[in-house]
């Protein structure tokens, strides 16, 4: 049976309350949401965001924290394994794929405060939503976003140092439950102690959105949950002739709003809040310009505020992964590693639990015009059930990236989710189809348009109700960005 949800005729006016400084560089926009997961052994999902195209970035999506899956730094994105610590003399590689070419005559081009470049941007957006609160028996509606972005970025020949940060409103036509504001903000630096070695630290606040229909999202509400995160991460890199050698730690804590029901009764989520720690210590051993074989170790505790519920959700997890990361071959460059994941679950009663573990982030460069990106992971993902401690959750991904013009990219993708709850004879599955294309008009000026579809089938119950959902979603989005 469907749900009810009330809704109003009248529109939200479209308001930007001001730029948040020190985010990564992206907005949450239609696709509003906290991904699936992040490359992590126990977590909540971080959001995926779309980043603000800067000179030389990756205009691809890529997790915000966590243990990122890729050794090379994917444009303006931090990645708990992104090696953004290593001295930028050592980071240049062959050939580039079509998302991270430079195109100096269609890049902005910021604006110079001293040792600094400024690069804001705003963004107007409108789209259309199938299913807005992804049930069998969808309703649909338009909504508009706006959103503003800046990037503060050091020019410095050695060291760096950049703040960044967004301020998004995504408003509904007809169902305002879905409205909201969400933001980010971050500071990012690296020294560099020697040609060989470096320390970065980063520090992060946001505000998201879950996104309804993840297949950690377990709980119908009016709304969708509101959540802060305030996080930091301190990593140290050292190379020893061919060897190289990485440490990083990372700590936030996770802070969920209470939610309502559709029918209007109370959902407490702060069983949900917690703080997380996670150590990495990884080798690499490299081969002249060739690959880097590695093998890291990471470590993970997740710690939750308040004790509620039938069972203790307090876990402890390790990874360990082997393979080989940086220019595989002068046409393949990436991560590729294999293992295993482990999670031991403070609860006397739920049983250890053990997987296969593999992270994959590879770009290959078909030809100059054209990048097939394929990504995989695999991990114990936090869900919003107070009767199951975790989910392992596999994922895959693969896309393709065409220049058609100089300035037109096409791309299009498919994802697939998968998560086994565990302690319940529970299961979901997801797929996902987008395709997009950017036009880059001017330096100043940027448009693109997107269309993806997304479905979810799942069994089992928790006490008796439906833990899945299952439904079909179909969303299209038409934009443009200004930049000075």
């Amino acid at each position: 049976m469907r749900v009810r949800h009330r809704t109003q005729g009248r529109r939200s006016a479209l308001f930007v309350a001001g730029l948040a400084v020190g985010a990564i560089p992206g907005v949450v926009t239609a696709q509003d949401h906290v991904a699936d997961g992040t490359p992590a052994i126990l977590s909540e999902t971080a959001p995926q965001a779309t980043p603000l195209t800067l000179p030389g970035g990756d205009r691809s999506d890529a997790p915000a924290i966590g243990t990122g899956s890729l050794a090379l730094p994917r444009g303006d994105v931090i990645g708990f394994r992104n090696d953004s610590v290593l001295p930028s003399a050592k980071r240049a590689v062959n050939g580039v794929t079509v998302a991270a070419r430079s195109r100096p005559e269609f890049d902005p081009s910021g604006i110079q405060l001293g040792s600094f470049t400024l690069f804001p941007a705003l963004t107007a957006r409108g789209g259309y939503d199938s299913n807005v609160y992804v049930q069998q028996d969808g309703v649909s509606d338009a909504y508009g976003i706006l959103r503003a972005d800046v990037a503060l970025k050091s020019n410095w020949g050695r060291n760096a140092l950049s703040f960044d940060g967004y301020v998004n409103e995504r408003a509904y036509s007809k169902f305002v439950t879905e409205s909201g504001i969400t933001y980010r903000g971050r500071v990012r630096s690296r020294y560099d102690i020697a040609e060989d070695s470096a320390i970065s630290a980063d520090v992060q606040h946001e505000r998201a959105f879950v996104r309804r229909g993840g297949t950690g999202d377990l709980i119908l509400t009016r709304q969708p949950v509101r959540y802060m995160l305030t996080s930091g991460q301190l990593s140290g890199t050292k190379e020893f002739g061919h060897l190289t050698t990485q440490l990083t730690g990372f700590a936030g804590r996770y802070n969920y709003e209470d939610a309502e029901r559709p029918t209007g009764e109370p959902v407490d989520q702060q069983y949900r809040d917690y703080s997380l720690y996670r150590g990495s210590a990884e080798f690499g051993y490299r081969t002249g310009a060739g690959p880097i074989f590695f093998l890291s170790t990471t470590g993970e505790v997740r710690r939750f505020r308040l004790q509620r519920g039938p069972i203790l959700r307090d876990a402890d997890g390790i990874e360990v992964l082997g393979g080989v990361s940086s220019e595989i071959t002068p046409l393949l460059r990436g991560r590729l590693g294999l293992g295993y994941i482990y999670a031991d679950f403070k609860d006397p009663n739920i049983e250890s639990r053990g997987a296969l573990g593999f992270q994959a982030d590879l770009d290959y460069l078909v030809t100059e015009l054209t990048t097939v990106k394929f990504s995989a992971q695999r991990y114990f993902q936090n869900v919003a059930a107070a009767v199951s401690p975790a989910a392992l959750a596999t994922e895959f991904d693969i896309g393709v990236d065409h220049e058609l013009l100089r300035n037109v990219i096409l791309s299009t993708s498919l994802s697939y989710r998968q998560s086994r709850y565990v302690i319940l004879d529970t299961t979901s599955k997801g797929y996902g189809l987008e395709g997009g294309v950017r036009w880059l008009v001017s330096k100043h000026l940027r448009a693109d348009a997107s269309a993806s579809y997304r479905n979810r089938k799942g069994n089992g119950e928790i006490l008796g109700i439906p833990a899945t959902r299952t439904f079909n979603q179909l969303q299209a989005t038409f934009g443009f960005t200004i930049t000075p």
